[in-house]
């Protein structure tokens, strides 16, 4: 249609049915470089380039496609039926396909200024006068190719004096060494996920080479993405009663539901599993305070147990339509203690109203002495069925909330150990999760995102982890790449899947923020949508039939 006016009609219908949040200016550029194709019934089209059904329906790898549809073909389609295209190539198509005109935060756009750095043998009262000379709440200790070794704070700073400190002495003796640091490629999502996992305040941007480029601090991403789980994690940890916390997890779902809401999935799903990450991190946070006010208030020390969250808050996936699962282990600490603990942290928990889940997995149930753990662990992995997979999965996904540190790596390894090299896992797991795409790649009329598009992907990874002893890390995309790195997926394959989890990840959080469940009526969907859900879906498909034909 080069040259020739934008038909009114195709536009309305592109803006419509096939391309909602894409702007008008980049779908009248579109159609200015398409062409219209009238096809016959079994008439085939070969060019490779995008096909958009207009009226009637196409075929393309036995996949029937209907009005709103589209898909890029390298080899063509068919017409099932006499159908109108509106075809494109894929020069054409590009900036329609790249899903958004926005160009995400990157960390190096922050950078306003040169870093402040010091030599690690510089007295610490040079190294402070030469903050206050910059104007800066941190300073970085570099070795003599610029690299960072460490990172002194103004906090360390009143640290010192408060403890009577020689500052004269080295600086290096009073930094904090081996400072998070993050290239400045990355977005501004990817560092304040690291930075709320880590708890910290600043974060060190290094070049390609890792030579000191900056530094970023929370304020600055906040002011740049509005980051509000970051600013909610230091609420909720700084709360001092059961009604402040309530209040602090009221705002943090409202806080949630809000940001949720502007994640569309046509917007790609890098942002809505970084969103995902952080409100998982501050949902642990409810949970560590719920059980550091319980201690407190029973006068238990955090030595001697152990609180631990399983499920998708361990795996950094939990969002808003989800309860929490939850453990409680004690070894030092005397039983009956220990089960008071237990209900006084699950009733906090309750009277704030974070669910617990409905099938009873919180540490009301599950509560045990390390050795009757280690018991049940072993009894379960016998008769890795029913009950038992299900357990076995909740605690493979088991981090550590509150009190003894590492308690939930001895119960990963554990599992680990026990399960290593079973395929009866794998084949157990694996029929209870399934993709649902019906004849010729149909989405279904109603579809739960999370059982049959995320879960598919989240209890294959971890039957290939279980399997293959891999019992860290614990998140399912940091999870396939390490499967990718041992040469049990194929990395091709894992990069398909990855994108595949992030798409279904974004429509799960665009759906929890707008409905409040994890379901969607695909009929609400646009062409454009129903397209990138399907092929997430076919690749999830993929990915299942791989695992059975290797378990």
């Amino acid at each position: 249609m080069k040259g020739s006016p934008v038909p009114r009609d195709i536009l309305i219908f592109l803006q419509t049915k096939v391309f909602p949040h894409t702007s008008s200016r980049l779908l009248e550029n579109l159609l200015q470089c398409s062409k219209i194709m009238l096809l016959q019934g079994g008439e085939e089209q070969r060019k490779p380039g995008l096909y958009i059904v207009y009226s009637g329906s196409i075929v393309v790898d036995s996949q029937l496609l209907t009005v709103g549809d589209y898909v890029v073909s390298e080899h063509g389609v068919r017409a099932a039926e006499e159908t109108i295209v509106i075809y494109a190539d894929y020069e054409c198509a590009r900036p329609v396909l790249t899903l958004s005109e926005e160009e995400p935060c990157l960390v190096g756009e922050l950078i306003y200024r040169d870093p402040v750095i010091v030599d690690p043998s510089a007295p610490v009262i040079e190294a402070v006068k030469k903050m206050y000379r910059e104007g800066v709440s941190s300073i970085i200790v570099v070795d003599k190719d610029g690299k960072p070794l460490g990172i002194f704070t103004d906090t360390d700073l009143r640290r010192l004096v408060a403890l009577g400190k020689d500052l004269s002495r080295p600086i290096s003796v009073y930094m904090t060494p081996k400072p998070l640091s993050i290239r400045a490629s990355a977005t501004c999502m990817e560092a304040a996920f690291a930075m709320m996992n880590r708890y910290v305040k600043h974060i060190v941007v290094v070049d390609d080479r890792g030579r000191v480029s900056g530094v970023v601090s929370v304020r600055d991403i906040a002011y740049a993405e509005a980051l509000g789980p970051l600013y909610m994690l230091r609420r909720i940890r700084n709360a001092s009663s059961i009604d402040e916390l309530a209040l602090r997890y009221r705002e943090l779902v409202s806080l949630l539901r809000r940001e949720a809401r502007r994640l569309h999935p046509s917007g790609g799903g890098r942002e809505a599993v970084h969103m995902v990450r952080m409100a998982s991190l501050a949902l642990r946070g409810v949970m560590s305070k719920a059980a550091e006010l319980a201690a407190k208030e029973l006068g238990l020390p955090s030595d001697g147990l152990a609180y631990l969250a399983l499920g998708s808050n361990g795996r950094l996936e939990q969002f808003l339509a989800s309860d929490r699962d939850t453990m409680l282990v004690y070894w030092e600490v005397g039983e009956q203690r220990a089960h008071v603990f237990a209900e006084r942290v699950e009733d906090i928990l309750d009277r704030i109203g974070f669910p617990g889940c409905k099938h009873g997995y919180t540490s009301r149930r599950l509560f045990y002495s390390r050795g009757e753990l280690l018991e049940k662990l072993g009894s379960m992995a016998k008769s890795p069925k029913d009950e038992n997979i299900v357990l076995l999965s909740m605690m493979f996904d088991a981090v550590d909330v509150w009190g003894q540190n590492g308690t939930a790596e001895w119960v990963r390894r554990n599992i680990a150990k026990l399960l290593s090299r079973s395929s009866s896992y794998i084949m157990g797991v694996l029929p209870a999760y399934r993709p649902r795409l019906g004849f010729a790649g149909r989405l279904p009329r109603e579809l739960d995102l999370k059982a049959h598009g995320l879960a598919p992907i989240v209890y294959t990874v971890k039957a290939f982890a279980l399997a293959e002893t891999v019992w860290e890390p614990v998140n399912t995309l940091d999870r396939l790449m390490a499967l990718v790195a041992k040469g049990i997926v194929p990395s091709d394959l894992a990069a398909d899947v990855a994108e595949a989890y992030r798409v279904l990840s974004a429509f799960m959080v665009w759906s929890q923020a707008l409905h409040g469940s994890t379901r969607i009526d695909t009929s609400e969907l646009s062409g454009f949508e129903r397209s990138i859900l399907r092929s997430a879906l076919r690749t999830v498909q993929r990915f299942v039939d791989y695992a059975r034909r290797r378990g």
